[in-house]
C-alpha cells in the first residue's frame, strides 16, 4: 500500500498534471503514480515506515520528495537564477532525513544529544588579593588604594 495517495498529491500538488505528462503531453496518473513509488524508495533510505507507523513530518517530507521528482521531468536540467521553493524544500527534506538516519534529530525535530550539547559556562580561577584578578602580584594596579 502506497504511503501517499494520488488525490492528496493531486490535492496539494496542483502542478503534478503541468510535469507527469505523457509521451502526448497529456497528465498520467500512472507516471504520478510512479514517481510516488521512486519517492517511497527514497525514502526507504532513511527511515523505515509503513502506512501505520508513518507520522505527519514524515509524510510531508515523502510529499515533498514526491514534488521535486515530479518537477525534474520537466525542469531537472533548467538553470535557474534563484533556486525554486520545490528545490529548497527538497534540500532541507534530505538533510533532515540526513539528521534523523545519522540519529542526530528524533523524528519531531528535536536535537537527541541536547544534554551532551547544552551550553557550558567556563571561566578562570580568580584570586582574590587586592582586586579580582589573575596576578598576585601586589605592584597590580588597584582602584581602591
Amino acid at each position: 500500500m502506497s504511503l501517499l495517495t494520488i488525490d492528496f498529491v493531486k490535492q496539494n500538488f496542483p502542478l503534478w498534471n503541468k510535469y507527469c505528462l505523457d509521451d502526448e503531453g497529456a497528465p498520467d496518473e500512472t507516471i504520478l503514480q510512479n514517481e510516488m513509488d521512486i519517492a517511497e524508495m527514497k525514502l526507504g533510505e532513511f527511515v523505515e515506515v509503513n502506512s501505520e507507523t508513518i507520522t505527519d513530518p514524515i509524510r510531508l517530507h515523502l510529499f515533498n520528495i514526491t514534488r521535486k521528482r515530479c518537477f525534474d521531468r520537466i525542469q531537472g536540467d533548467t538553470v535557474f537564477e534563484f533556486v525554486p521553493q520545490i528545490v529548497k524544500e527538497y534540500d532541507d527534506t534530505i538533510a533532515l532525513l540526513t539528521s534523523y538516519k545519522n540519529e542526530e534529530i528524533s523524528p519531531d525535530g528535536k536535537n537527541i544529544n541536547a544534554s551532551e550539547k547544552s551550553i557550558k559556562l567556563k571561566a578562570k580561577k580568580r584570586r582574590f588579593k587586592q582586586w579580582f584578578n589573575n596576578d598576585a602580584r601586589s605592584d597590580f594596579w588597584n582602584p581602591f588604594s
